[in-house]
């Protein structure tokens, strides 16, 4: 038989062929292939020409009975080259099974202090952790609350393994995989002057001549264009401090959306022209560059992203 020989990377489809092919070799022909395999002999017999056209060579004379049925030559190597590799895999995923089993240590999980707010309107990672402790039980989970500018620092310090947290700079050292999006939108308090401000008469000019609750730290640039509108400016670290500033009805504020619904069943707040004054912030999961060589840092990773799919 004339044809190119195996070449490239070996697919999955490829490994199914050459699975078959031996479950066919080992019961000694179709007919008997039939059961072993659970597949009718018309399908195995077209799995088998796939595989010897992918091959470019004959491996076995067919025959409809059990004692006809013989390898060629080449079906023999073919056969003796792929129980090889195929026991060879199959080792390797019991190794791997096994090491998972018998994974031990910690992983430390830094997240910012209104993640319980966040994760309710953005993305549960109660699922994930339960998934994790399944897959690792003798792993010991370590959960820490930061305030936003300090989830970063605790991970490229090497006081905690991995983190969630809104993106407001990349800092070097530190990888971030995208997850989710929020927006944060322009607060004021019930006893803010704008709170009971005809809606019509509200400007972009009458809200900045207001001082401004603004974030102690560092903010991405298109954020800080619409912080540099304001004035007068009182600074938080926490979005509680912010809070506390907005509702004493002497400062504006901006408020990711998921926290500011959270807070409106016992606050009264007043959003102010969302169009013109919101901004996106990005949500990543953050771990410290080269942190994948560790397997448990590896095995939450792969949680959260079959969890994301």
């Amino acid at each position: 038989m004339n044809g190119s020989t195996l070449r490239g990377k070996l697919s999955d489809i490829d490994l199914r062929l050459l699975r078959i092919f031996i479950g066919v070799a080992q019961s000694g022909g179709f007919a008997a292939a039939e059961i072993e395999l659970n597949i009718n002999r018309s399908t195995i017999s077209i799995h088998i020409s796939n595989l010897e056209a992918r091959l470019g060579m004959r491996l076995c004379r067919r025959s409809r009975g059990r004692s006809d049925f013989s390898l060629t030559s080449q079906g023999e190597q073919v056969y003796h080259a792929t129980k090889e590799m195929l026991d060879y895999l199959d080792g390797y995923r019991n190794q791997i099974n096994a090491i998972e089993s018998q994974l031990t240590g910690r992983l430390k999980i830094a997240l910012p202090d209104d993640w319980l707010e966040m994760s309710e309107a953005c993305f549960d990672l109660a699922p994930i952790i339960a998934r994790f402790r399944d897959v690792a039980p003798r792993v010991d989970l370590q959960i820490v609350t930061r305030a936003p500018n300090e989830v970063d620092f605790e991970i490229l310090n090497g006081k905690a393994d991995l983190g969630i947290n809104t993106v407001h700079i990349k800092r070097t050292g530190l990888e971030y995989k995208p997850i989710f999006e929020h927006q944060s939108f322009l607060f004021c308090g019930p006893s803010h002057p704008l709170f009971e401000y005809p809606e019509e008469s509200i400007t972009e000019e009458v809200i900045t001549c207001y001082d401004l609750a603004a974030s102690s730290y560092k903010v991405q640039p298109s954020t800080y264009d619409l912080i540099s509108m304001f004035g007068n400016q009182a600074e938080a670290d926490h979005m509680e401090g912010c809070l506390l500033l907005i509702l004493s009805g002497k400062y504006l504020g901006f408020l990711p959306d998921y926290y500011a619904e959270a807070k409106a069943a016992k606050y009264q707040l007043r959003r102010l022209l969302p169009n013109r004054f919101n901004y996106s912030a990005e949500n990543s999961l953050i771990i410290k560059n080269g942190t994948q060589a560790n397997a448990v840092v590896n095995i939450f990773i792969n949680e959260l992203t079959s969890a994301m799919s």
